[in-house]
This record gives structure tokens, C-alpha cells and sequence, in this order.
């Protein structure tokens, strides 16, 4: 009988239905930007999943979000690839695939702008994907 109970629990355990991830909060805040500049976040990221962003802005701004050799070649001025953009916008929701691990970075671009400076509120959840 003591074997029996044990069968019961492990196969409970081997059955039982697993909580999909919930999503984490990886930013949530409202800074400034200066008229020619531009403000980047980053994070590690261990396994695929989707990012949630949502951007407010009190004028049109550029949101990028990229893999880190893309980064590097956007402050090197280089040509650059994008996992997602949004162009001078005031407000977007969008989800961002995050295809592997690694380090990736969002950006928030005013330098199209010579005169304005730009207030602006990030929120980015990261959903990692089940297995």
C-alpha cells in the first residue's frame, strides 16, 4: 500500500497541469529626453519568450529594440536590424519576439529633433515562452 500512495503522488506530479509563465515587468517609468538625443535599456534574456511595450510620448519620437551586435552598430553608425520599430510616435502597444537568449536592448530615439525635448513613459513585460 505504501508503494501505491507514492505511484499516486508521482503520477499526480508527472500529470498534473503547469501554470503558464506569467509575464515580468522589466521597466516601468517616465524619463526625459533632450532635443538630439536618445535613451536605451537592456537586459539579459535566458530563453525565447515575447516583450510587451508599451510607449507614451508628449511628442513623436523612435523606438528601436535590437539584439546587442545590432546596438553596437547603431552607436557605431552603422546600418542596423531591428527586431522592432516604431517611427515618431506618440503612443504604440506592440509585441517583440525574443528569438534566443542573449542580450537585447530597447532604445527611445529623439534625435530627429533639434528644439524639443521629449517626455516619455516606458512599460516592457517579458512573457518567456512555455516548454
Amino acid at each position: 500500500m505504501k508503494h501505491l500512495a507514492i505511484f499516486v503522488v508521482l503520477l499526480y506530479a508527472c500529470t498534473a497541469p503547469t501554470q503558464p509563465p506569467q509575464p515580468q515587468v522589466l521597466l516601468n517609468e517616465g524619463f526625459t529626453i533632450g532635443a538630439g538625443k536618445y535613451d536605451f535599456y537592456s537586459w539579459n534574456v535566458y530563453r525565447t519568450g515575447t516583450l510587451n511595450v508599451t510607449v507614451n510620448a508628449d511628442s513623436d519620437i523612435y523606438i528601436y529594440v535590437v539584439d546587442e551586435p545590432n546596438f553596437w552598430k547603431y552607436k557605431a553608425g552603422e546600418t542596423f536590424n531591428v527586431l522592432a520599430n516604431r517611427d515618431k510616435i506618440t503612443f504604440s502597444n506592440f509585441e517583440v519576439e525574443i528569438p534566443s537568449k542573449g542580450k537585447y536592448y530597447i532604445f527611445i530615439s529623439n534625435t530627429h529633433s533639434v528644439l524639443t525635448t521629449k517626455n516619455v513613459s516606458l512599460k516592457v513585460l517579458y512573457t518567456p515562452r512555455s516548454y
